[in-house]
């Protein structure tokens, strides 16, 4: 029986140490990691077979026994990684939330298998469902890394509810374990496991939580400090439009004077030079200032590239959405516009029609252009086709939180080589 029980901690601790360094490829790792690695994971495997069994208070042993084993794991991963302890503790909690799940997942195959009348050896039985569950357990971690990046602990108040939790469930379970060695219920025990088995699912889903919690506020900095950029932006943009503005009437004027003199001066070249002016003093009037902004910086733009910008606009109703939205939301719009059609070959082909309609109180905007190449959508907005993913990519996003702050919201689609963009609006 004693036998039995320190082969039992071995098992346990080496579920728990597989499952606290199965992430090693995504942490930095100290100097000869591997065999930092091996050399702690041998002693923390020799203290669980050799630690005494005690006749004690059950549930005492229990809590100190799986303690121990936690705080070994994670000082396994401090010797091992370059990391903070935050992290670290977040692989611990991780791989004994595992350990947890793969035991209960264990004991309700061996009770159903029971209740069928299979008999499955008792060892046979944990390796098959150990290996389902860290293969599962490894794949959704690994999933969500690959989306969010490097592990970085910013909310670690959910990560101390996560190890709380495991520790209830820890001791909820030798509670009850006391419980039944003193009066066995089947019905108990399956109640246990099912208890056991929802209370890891819900640590796990609490892990991934906290990846992806990390991934958001990175995000809405991001959106926050390229609204606060724009807003700056904006207002730059509408002071030297204005400025050029005044500074082209004065010099057609100018013009104008020396073409009605006397002197002997070239017409054509002056036609021409007032001409080329005259692109500058093409402002949109729309009734929108901010509109108006956009579309006359965004005209220059593509009068540059030849690139044909159509506009059909009923834009009274924007009059409710705040100047700087306006700017960020069409801004980054006609922004994405002229980068696809810029990369056409075809000059005939580098069109970009902006439509504002309005339908009751619904305003609807849609954004159409040309694109080579395809287009991948992840979350129904199109990937970025920029090299750098961690700081690109953020200007749809940033549109369809503004659309969202309206009760609005946002599609793309694309095909035929046609890109799509739809913003609907409830306006008053």
């Amino acid at each position: 029986m004693i036998l039995n029980i320190h082969f039992t901690n071995l098992i346990i601790m080496c579920q728990v140490l597989l499952g606290s360094h199965m992430l090693y490829l995504y942490l930095e790792k100290r100097e000869h990691c591997v065999f930092r690695i091996i050399s702690s994971c041998i002693l923390c495997l020799a203290y669980a077979y050799f630690l005494p069994v005690v006749n004690t208070d059950y549930i005492l042993y229990g809590m100190f026994m799986y303690g121990s084993f936690f705080i070994l794991a994670w000082l396994s991963l401090l010797i091992s990684y370059q990391e903070n302890i935050w992290n670290l503790l977040f692989c611990s909690v991780s791989g004994y939330t595992l350990e947890q799940l793969s035991s209960a997942v264990n004991e309700l195959f061996m009770e159903i298998c029971r209740f069928l009348g299979f008999t499955v050896p008792n060892y046979a039985g944990l390796l098959l469902t150990s290996t389902v569950v860290f293969v599962c357990g490894y794949t959704l971690l690994r999933s969500y890394l690959k989306r969010y990046g490097k592990i970085s602990i910013h909310k670690k108040s959910l990560l101390l509810v996560s190890l709380i939790a495991i520790f209830v469930d820890i001791l909820s379970g030798l509670i009850m374990g006391n419980l039944l060695q003193q009066n066995y219920q089947p019905d108990y025990r399956l109640l246990l496991l099912f208890y056991n088995f929802l209370a890891c699912i819900f640590i796990l889903c609490l892990q991934l939580a906290i990846l992806s919690n990390k991934n958001l506020e990175t995000e809405l900095s991001i959106m926050s400090h390229m609204l606060s950029e724009e807003k700056k932006q904006y207002q730059m943009s509408k002071d030297n439009i204005n400025l050029i503005n005044l500074k082209c009437h004065d010099l057609k004027y100018q013009i104008r004077r020396i073409r009605n003199s006397q002197g002997e001066v070239d017409r054509a070249a002056l036609q021409e030079i007032e001409n080329e002016i005259g692109i500058y003093d093409s402002v949109a009037r729309t009734g929108i200032p901010a509109l108006d902004v956009i579309l006359t910086e965004k005209s220059l733009i593509c009068e540059k590239a030849d690139i044909s910008l159509t506009c059909m606009i009923e834009g009274e109703k924007l009059r409710s959405v705040a100047d700087t939205d306006i700017y960020s939301l069409f801004g980054n719009a006609l922004d994405n516009a002229i980068e696809a059609v810029r990369q056409l070959p075809d000059v005939s082909r580098r069109n970009i029609s902006l439509n504002i309609k309005s339908h009751g109180k619904l305003l609807m905007i849609h954004v159409e252009n040309a694109f080579s190449g395809s287009l991948e959508f992840e979350d129904d907005l199109p990937v970025t086709t920029k090299g750098n993913h961690d700081f690109h990519g953020f200007g749809m996003k940033s549109m369809r939180m503004i659309a969202e702050k309206y009760g609005g919201c946002l599609t793309a689609s694309a095909n035929n080589h046609a890109f799509h963009l739809k913003i609907m609006l409830p306006v008053e």
